[in-house]
């Protein structure tokens, strides 16, 4: 599924770099399916950051390290960041671990005890709001793998510009030169066909920031990250409202 956000409010603001407002998403797509051997994928493109998402599980490891470290009461979720190009750095370390945590607070494990569900999250390129489209990924894989979840997720990232502009999706660019970048995950349920789509919850399920911010401004911050996730959504319902019924 495809989708390019409107200009929304603000839209007679100056303009990106890009063209685009400060309000605006850059076009963003969501591709499930596309491993055969994997037990769930999805493709999430958004703007210049691409990210491969791949689920393999719940499976019950026999021998090796997977096998020592199972759970008799839960399945362990195991995440892997892969960088584009060479080793893993710190940096996708870093993202490794939220996402995990992320994911771990919506996979009920206690479904599958003794196994392990393993998302492997490989970053094709990058233009900004990489963290953002890994969390967006992980959870359209999962749920295109079956794997039972309280609830679905998407995440959206917001940058404050050097003169105090709030600018959604940042590119690479914007977030090096902003004051501060957030990322913050929120929970949406599948609304029935006749419903106006999904519901975004009022509060972040995961956020994480960097840069100075005062409390106002992260308040800010947080409420445009929810508005343009409220957006996403509408990309996620779409493309994994046949996943729900199946």
């Amino acid at each position: 599924m495809d989708q390019r956000a409107g200009p929304g409010p603000g839209s007679s603001a100056p303009r990106r770099a890009d063209g685009r407002t400060a309000t605006q998403l850059r076009r963003y797509t969501c591709d499930l399916g596309l491993q055969e051997q994997a037990d769930g994928s999805a493709l999430w493109q958004q703007g210049g950051t691409h990210i491969l998402a791949v689920v393999h599980g719940p499976t019950q490891p026999t021998f090796g390290p997977s096998a020592r470290r199972a759970d008799p009461e839960r399945a362990v979720v195991q995440v892997n960041v892969r960088a584009k190009e060479g080793i893993q750095g710190h940096q996708q370390k870093a993202w490794q671990q939220f996402v995990r945590k992320a994911v771990e607070g919506i996979v009920i494990a206690k479904l599958h005890p003794k196994c392990l569900i393993k998302v492997v999250l490989q970053i094709l390129s990058e233009d900004g709001a990489v963290l953002a489209c890994l969390l967006s990924a992980a959870s359209a894989a999962l749920v295109d793998a079956g794997i039972p979840l309280t609830t679905s997720f998407v995440a959206s990232s917001c940058a404050l510009s050097s003169e105090g502009n709030i600018l959604l999706d940042a590119s690479a660019r914007e977030e090096q030169e902003a004051q501060a970048v957030v990322c913050a995950a929120f929970a949406y349920h599948l609304h029935a066909p006749h419903d106006e789509g999904p519901s975004v919850g009022q509060h972040a399920m995961a956020c994480d920031t960097s840069g100075r911010l005062s409390v106002a401004s992260l308040n800010a911050l947080l409420q445009a990250t929810r508005l343009s996730c409220a957006q996403i959504a509408l990309l996620a319902h779409a493309s994994l409202a046949d996943v729900y019924k199946s």
